[in-house]
């Protein structure tokens, strides 16, 4: 089988990683798979793609522009679409007898030409609640719509379910287990790691809730920083770590601290960076939170759960599929007093923190998101 996989922006984020896993896992199993993406990969994933065929559609005089920048940002976007497409539309005969997968409903105007003269099979992977400009004409042109959570078949419009339904399957996304997970750094290794002096993440007085992810208002930092000013009072020795990368530039994080320094936390908020050893920060930490309000499946809680940590969720997509119980953790209700509740009722659960309950939420996540499994399915549905 032959696949040609489109993801939208540079290799970093997390459709991204776990398309790259998808698309590496296809490969290993002997299929033949082209890479086309607008960007590059991070680092710390490029050893995904050695095997692969790995193309960028974008122009060499934008890929250093400033995408902060809303000009450059859509100049670079409209100049890599115009490019791959003209591409694409050159090599159209090449995917006569190729399935073309689709990271991103923008891809389906990359492949507009060869689709229409040729009819491919065409694999959208929808990710998120959001709907693209071009989403109406990938879902027409898509043999083959896959969502990853349940949650998101409320994406589409009544009429759109009328007519594609027999098209849509839920695949969740797979990952790689190993030890990781598992392991807790020793005092030394986490010091060469993170050398913030507030990090007293060894010491049993310390109750740690980690927000991992981007600095981003959608990831709900302002929320967490309000629970934790209600939760300081019914939980000793409670501390807020935030660890991601800041894609919306300082000013955002400098709001939060601010805002951190109008509650009076500066003593129990650490702000850190983005790192490539997540797993970890989890095992360091008692709980997890994510306060966002849009997801597609969030990896986050699944890698907690791995790690054996409980988790507290607001209510976005995909988080009913890997919240399966309450020994798992608490979806909340979206607002920052129903959080600082359900952190409390989770910090001070001898149940939800036993070694007991630590083993079942790994083995409950390994069960329902086993890697191989995962490509297997995504293989058969081909």
């Amino acid at each position: 089988m032959k696949i040609v996989a489109f993801t939208l922006g540079d290799m970093v984020g997390g459709a991204q990683r776990s398309m790259a896993n998808l698309m590496s896992g296809v490969h290993s199993k002997g299929h033949n798979v082209t890479i086309f993406t607008l960007g590059k990969a991070s680092d710390d994933i490029k050893h995904l793609f050695a095997p692969l065929n790995v193309y960028g559609f974008l122009p060499f005089f934008i890929r250093k522009s400033n995408i902060n920048n809303v000009f450059l940002s859509r100049l670079k976007l409209f100049s890599a679409l115009i490019f791959g497409f003209v591409i694409c539309a050159i090599r159209s005969r090449r995917y006569k007898d190729t399935t073309i997968y689709l990271n991103d409903s923008f891809g389906v105007v990359l492949f507009l030409i060869p689709i229409i003269l040729f009819r491919p099979k065409v694999v959208l992977y929808i990710r998120s609640q959001s709907r693209p400009v071009f989403f109406k004409l990938a879902i027409h042109f898509s043999t083959l719509i896959l969502i990853i959570s349940n949650d998101l078949k409320s994406v589409f419009t009544k009429k759109e379910k009328e007519s594609v339904s027999n098209k849509i399957f839920v695949l969740n996304t797979g990952f790689k287990f190993n030890d990781k997970f598992l392991n807790p750094l020793s005092n030394y290794a986490f010091r060469e790691l993170f050398t913030d002096k507030k990090l007293r993440l060894h010491k049993n007085d310390i109750k740690n809730v980690l927000l991992l992810g981007s600095y981003d208002p959608r990831k709900g930092h302002e929320d967490a920083i309000k629970a934790i000013a209600e939760v300081r009072y019914k939980c000793k020795g409670v501390n807020l770590i935030f660890c991601g990368p800041a894609t919306r530039g300082m000013k955002y994080v400098n709001d939060l601290k601010d805002l951190v320094n109008k509650f009076d936390l500066n003593e129990k908020v650490t702000f850190l960076k983005s790192t490539s050893h997540p797993y970890n920060l989890i095992s360091q930490s008692n709980v997890l939170i994510l306060p966002s309000v849009c997801e597609g499946l969030p990896r986050v809680l699944i890698e907690a759960q791995l790690s054996g940590k409980p988790v507290v969720s607001y209510p976005v997509s995909g988080a009913k599929d890997i919240i399966q119980s309450s020994l798992c953790g608490i979806i909340s209700k979206p607002n920052h007093i129903s959080l600082s509740e359900s952190i409390c009722t989770i910090l001070n659960s001898d149940l939800l923190n036993s070694l007991e309950s630590c083993n079942k939420r790994s083995h409950m996540a390994r069960s329902k998101f086993d890697y191989d499994a995962f490509i297997d399915k995504f293989i058969g549905m081909m």
